[in-house]
This record gives structure tokens, sequence and C-alpha cells, in this order.
């Protein structure tokens, strides 16, 4: 597979996101796009490269948020820690099937044929 190919098809959703990374306070957002296997997440501020952390991702089909864990692993073209908003790419790390299966029906509602 070629390094910009991702492993799953993404759907455009803004969803609320809310970030834990340790004790800190919670980090509030939204993403930008969403995949079964990651997201893109715009954020108030950076988080490093390789930190996992907790992810409250709230969609859009009147169900609880999904509880995931994932790493941040790319910074989006743009990003920079002077800028703000920051975008960060995230990858879910082993998300619940309950968990894809939701985002997979988002994304294939939302996604034009």
């Amino acid at each position: 597979m070629h390094p910009n190919r991702r492993a799953g098809e993404r759907g455009s959703l803004k969803c609320p996101v809310e970030v834990r990374v340790g004790d800190n306070p919670p980090l509030r957002g939204h993403t930008q796009n969403v995949s079964a296997t990651g997201s893109l997440l715009v954020l108030p501020c950076e988080i490093p490269l390789g930190i996992e952390f907790r992810l409250s991702l709230e969609l859009p089909d009147d169900l609880p948020p999904l509880e995931l864990w994932a790493m941040a692993i790319r910074h989006a073209a743009g990003s920079d820690a002077l800028s703000r908003p920051v975008r960060l790419g995230v990858t879910f790390i082993l998300p619940p099937i309950d968990a894809v299966r939701r985002i997979r029906s988002l994304i294939y509602e939302t996604t034009p044929s």
C-alpha cells in the first residue's frame, strides 16, 4: 500500500470530540473527517506525535459517544506549533467492532455514489 493511502474510506463528518491526554484537562474540538481506522481532528492546541490518548467521539447517530484509544500520527499540512486551531491525524487503537460498524454506516450514508 502506498504510504499516503489510508486503510479505510473516509467521510467528511464534523463531529464533536473530547481528547484526554493523561491527567491534563480535556481538549474539545471536532473531526474534519472520519474513517473506521482514524480521523483528522481539529483541536485548540498541538498534541505530540506518538502520544496515545482517550478520545470521545460523538457521532450524529443519536447513540452514546464512542470511547476510543487513539494515537497522534501526523500534523496536517498547514499545522504547526504557532497555528491555531491545529489539525491532527490520529489512528484508532484496536477500535471495538461496534464502533467500526457505526462509523462505516455513517461514512457510507454520507459518501456520494
